[in-house]
Parts: structure tokens; sequence; C-alpha cells
């Protein structure tokens, strides 16, 4: 009867030990290294913010794959029959905080990134940047104009075959 008081004293003296250094552990955190615990070095491994798609009117008839940022904000749809008799839809869009170059190169990027092809930008008689971009089954047109003012602003539209 003793070996039994005697193992059942060691196993509460046991339980108790272990209940109190997991109690005293409970606030502390665990060690970091000191660059893993550094703000900024934490923000250096992480993979890079993607843009906001836009979404809803203007941004929902996009060609498959094209994200534009929600920045921009959606002015008019047209949809219309082109000379060859083929359905085309024009998206236009107000942008704010850049210029016509910077943002007509934004957008290219994109296109570029769907899997579109950009040919060199050109500009248009009244100033505009206008790029063209092809992917089958047809063009894909981009024209940016800076609006006038002081604020670096204006108006871009993509035309494309509408599906």
């Amino acid at each position: 009867m003793a070996t039994k008081s005697k193992s059942a004293h060691a196993y509460r003296i046991c339980a108790a030990v272990l209940f109190a250094a997991l109690a005293s552990s409970c606030g502390q955190q665990p060690e970091q290294d000191s660059a893993a615990a550094s703000p900024a070095a934490a923000a250096s491994t992480r993979a890079p913010e993607q843009p906001t798609c836009g979404s809803g009117r203007g941004f929902d008839a996009l060609p498959a794959g094209v994200c534009l940022p929600a920045e921009y904000v959606f002015v008019e749809q047209k949809n219309y029959t082109d000379k060859q008799g083929r359905d085309r839809m024009r998206l236009t869009f107000n942008f704010n905080g850049a210029d016509a170059d910077t943002t007509a190169k934004s957008i290219a990027a994109t296109l570029k990134a769907a899997g579109y092809n950009p040919y060199p930008p050109t500009r248009t008689a009244d100033g505009a940047i206008q790029v063209s971009l092809t992917k089958a089954p047809g063009t894909l047109y981009l024209q940016a104009k800076q609006k006038e003012g002081a604020e670096p602003a204006g108006t871009f539209f993509l035309d494309f075959l509408a599906h």
C-alpha cells in the first residue's frame, strides 16, 4: 500500500510541475529571429499586392482575363457594328492622378499580361496616345487622352470585338 501512495504522490507532483510550466509559458511569445521579427523583413517576404480589379458595369464587360484597377471610373459602353459587319464594343473610362502616356503604358502592360500583343504606341491628330493590341480573334484598340487642366487626368477607351 505504501508503494501505491508513493506513486500517487509522485504523479501529483509531476502534474503540478507540468501545470506550472504550462501556465508560466502561456503569456510568452516564442523567440524570433530579429530579421524575421522586423516589419520590413516581413513585408519583403510577402508576395506583392495585386491591384484590385474593378467590378460592376463596364468592368464586367472587359475581355476575358483583363483586369483593370478599380481606380478607373466607368463612363460609357457603346455597342456597334464595324465596316466588316463585326459586332464591337467600346468601353470608356476616366482616369485621375496620371498623365495619358503613363495611363496608356500601364493599361497596355495589363493587356499584355492577359495575352494581347501590343504594337508601338502612336499619336493621333488631337494628341491622344493610341495602342493597337492583337489577340485572336481580333484587334483591341486602346486610346488615352489627357484632359485640359492642372490635374493629371483624362479619358481612355478600349475598343474590341464583342463576344
